[in-house]
């Protein structure tokens, strides 16, 4: 038998058996031509596929969850047009519950609990309503014009794991505004910062505009009050044509900022502008022709003028630059972003990770208080230190932990110093340093979404896994780009599965490995899953499979390399011993 990752859509008539009782012929004929006129077109027209029909209901299957989502929207409206004109008494409604997760194929059947999951999360859906699980609600967020709300956890008949179940709603719905969704920010200006526009006829200088774009994300992301999305989603924008309004419905901003450069010999001209996402107007528009030299200015006034137009009001602190060198010289400003061009590229390596740190040494070298290179030179050492690229993974964690405290010393006001303090410490396992470090971030500006990171590792390190899942959430709100949302998506199996919900830690574990085959720590972690659930054959098979992947994979000694307390470690390894893998000790 296979298997496969789908989402299910279960609908059922709602009052099926009082219509039967009360016009039985009529509810029949009613409920053929719905079929055949609604039900059926729609699913098949929106890539779905009907594999089981009853009397009163019927399951579906479809490759995309969007698209499922979409189509029970569909149904529903195409439903309420008709009932208009129908006496209530003989109105067919549907309740509509979506899931999102493995299935067992058979023939022309579907099985498994993600089947009985779409079920029973149809019969707490609302006539005329759609419910989905937590896992639909997080994967459609920001792709459809629907809000989800929360109805908490469910405990549900014939599943032993409560489920997170989400009433959708659509965006004009007047209940909109009571929500209380836990990945928007209605409160907070929000804006996203686009990759501004490479004007200098050199493809080689986009890293430059690339990089203005960059600093300037990095200002605004230090602003109380302001909601800034992270540069890895809104530099997937990149191009002349782009719509500001659809920009905005993506990401979820209500204001979008895009620009360009001309980079010629010492000379620099830039323009920004600032829109309104609902409707396209441009707030402010700006063109500076300066100096080469003058680009930090350019930086900083770009900062006030987007302060301004929101508003936003700032303590003299707040106002004050962060300490820190580098902000003169502009052949090490180039050096940093040369560097950082090459981290943050779809290609990572040892010899991407030596090209980038021999730039950002040199960046270094013409300006040692140079705080920004120093924190991508300690986000290099890390990813190093993760990754094993070089031979001496920990002499890199002590080098990243040696800048952060230079860092520190240097802006103890500069918030991602502290934050690259926390990360060296956890990695470390210094927990104590760790929970201090975070602290520092979250007061310096809890807005950000390093702030919301550090908040939801800290709920693990603390052993209170299951409040890490809504900072985790809002991290993924801020930058949902696919390399952060494949990162918050472990985190979040993480968090389901030392909070003992096993099921759900595995849908996550399981639609990470989807969108990243490669990986061997979701599989380590899914492996351990499927033990606690007594699933032993098919977590021998994921191991299997791990054991492809990287055969030198140790989990014990993985283990020890995170963030994991000694009962966290202690339960992912006992979950591995139940399935009987052979895990080499340390």
């Amino acid at each position: 038998m296979e298997r496969k990752l789908a989402a299910i859509l279960a609908a059922d008539v709602v009052g099926y058996s009082a219509l039967m009782e009360n016009d039985e012929a009529g509810t029949y004929e009613r409920l053929m031509a719905l079929r055949k006129e609604v039900l059926e077109p729609k699913i098949s027209g929106i890539r779905g596929r009907i594999f089981k029909l009853m009397g009163d209901g019927l399951l579906a299957e479809f490759g995309s969850v969007v698209d499922a989502v979409e189509c029970a929207a569909s149904l529903q409206d195409s439903l309420a047009a008709r009932n208009a004109s129908v006496e209530k008494a003989h109105r067919i409604e549907l309740r509509i519950g979506i899931n999102l997760g493995e299935i067992i194929i058979d023939g022309d059947d579907r099985y498994g609990d993600s089947v009985n999951i779409s079920a029973r999360l149809q019969q707490l859906a609302d006539p005329g309503g759609i419910c989905v699980s937590g896992k639909v609600a997080r994967e459609v967020d920001r792709k459809l014009a629907f809000d989800f709300e929360s109805m908490g956890e469910q405990h549900v008949k014939n599943i032993s794991e409560p489920i997170p179940a989400y009433r959708l709603v659509r965006t004009h719905s007047p209940t909109r505004q009571q929500q209380n969704r836990p990945l928007a920010s209605p409160n907070k200006t929000s804006i996203a910062v686009l990759p501004f526009a490479n004007m200098s006829g050199d493809p080689e200088q986009e890293y430059f505009a690339d990089g203005l774009a960059e600093e300037i994300i990095v200002a605004l992301g230090r602003l109380p009050g302001l909601l800034v999305i992270a540069r890895n989603s809104s530099f997937a924008y990149r191009g002349s044509d782009v719509d500001v309004r659809k920009v905005g419905s993506d990401l979820n901003v209500r204001y979008v900022l895009s620009g360009s450069v001309r980079r010629g010999g010492s000379r620099l001209r830039m323009t920004a502008q600032m829109a309104d996402a609902e409707s396209s107007a441009h707030i402010w528009a700006e063109t500076f022709d300066r100096e080469l030299a003058d680009v930090f200015a350019i930086q900083d006034e770009v900062t006030q003028r987007v302060v301004d137009a929101l508003k936003l009001k700032l303590t003299p602190a707040q106002t004050a630059k962060p300490t820190g060198g580098g902000i003169n010289d502009v052949e090490a400003l180039d050096l940093l972003m040369r560097g950082r061009a090459l981290l943050a590229g779809p290609t990572q390596n040892l010899e991407v990770y030596r090209r980038a740190t021999d730039l950002i040494r040199r960046a270094i070298e013409r300006d040692p208080t140079y705080v920004d290179a120093l924190g991508a030179l300690a986000t290099a050492h890390n990813m190093d230190y993760l990754n094993r690229w070089t031979d001496d993974p920990d002499g890199s964690l002590n080098e990243a932990e040696r800048l952060a405290d230079r860092m520190v010393e240097l802006a103890p006001d500069h918030a991602y110093g502290h934050f690259q303090a926390a990360l060296t410490a956890m990695f470390a396992r210094d927990f104590d340093r760790f929970r201090r470090e975070a602290a520092i971030v979250i007061a310096l500006n809890p807005d950000a979404g390093i702030a919301s990171n550090l908040q939801g590792h800290l709920c693990l390190v603390n052993e209170v896994p299951l409040e890490a899942i809504p900072h985790y959430e809002r991290a993924m709100r801020l930058d949902p780009s696919l390399d952060t949302t494949l990162h918050f998506l472990q985190f979040l199996g993480i968090a389901y599965f030392y909070g003992g919900r096993y099921e759900t830690a595995a849908a996550l574990f399981r639609e990470r490995i989807l969108l990243k085959p490669d990986t061997d720590w979701s599989r380590g972690y899914l492996a351990s899953a499927l033990g606690h659930l007594g699933k032993f054959e098919e977590a021998r098979q994921v191991w299997a499979e791990l054991m492809a992947v990287n055969p030198k994979y140790v989990l014990p000694e993985r283990l020890n390399r995170s963030a994991a307390q000694a009962r966290q470690i202690e339960m992912v390894l006992d979950g591995a011993r139940k399935a009987g893998l052979l895990i080499s000790a340390i």
